[in-house]
């Protein structure tokens, strides 16, 4: 049997190929449940799934990388790590005591999926890290892509009361 050569594409190259296989994957998929249920439903369907996700991301990344300072800051570096490893082009615009504000979003492998897909695997995801970390702290995107906004941007900060 002929074994394919990969040294004759740069590690760059092969890479993006990667990329490329695991983002079709996970658009197909999600695309396939769409198909089967409404955007509600695959929310819902998604929400244990991200659940578990998000809390085992968390806590392997803190641990494996050592993540100290306040709650904010050990989430920040969560979705900054999560952002690294999915290859967003987010940037990250603030960060108080306070609250982390990102935009970015432009060149990202995931902006053809439905909206559904980025509330699961973003909004939802990056709520996860927070209840993982710091409960008292929520992630609001405030612009996305797949909703037909320019670009994508969120906020984590601590949760509003309901009042305000």
């Amino acid at each position: 049997m002929n074994k394919v050569d990969l040294a004759k594409l740069s590690n760059e190259e092969w890479l993006a190929i990667k990329e490329n296989i695991r983002t079709t994957w996970f658009q197909s998929t999600f695309m396939a449940l769409l198909d089967i249920v409404d955007g509600q439903g695959a929310i819902h369907a998604m929400r244990p799934y991200t659940r578990m996700a998000g809390q085992a991301f968390a806590i392997n990344m803190i641990k494996i990388f050592d993540i100290q300072g306040d709650d904010i800051d050990k989430i920040g570096d969560v979705c900054f790590l999560n952002g690294e490893a999915v290859d967003y082009d987010m940037k990250e615009i603030e960060r108080t005591k306070q609250r982390i504000v990102c935009v970015g979003g432009t060149k990202c492998h995931w902006r053809d999926n439905p909206k559904e897909a980025c509330i699961t695997g973003h909004e939802m995801l990056f709520n996860e890290f927070c209840q993982t970390i710091n409960p008292e702290y929520e992630c609001r995107f405030t612009q996305m892509i797949t909703k037909g906004d320019p670009m994508c941007s969120w906020v984590i900060e601590k949760k509003r009361s309901k009042g305000v």
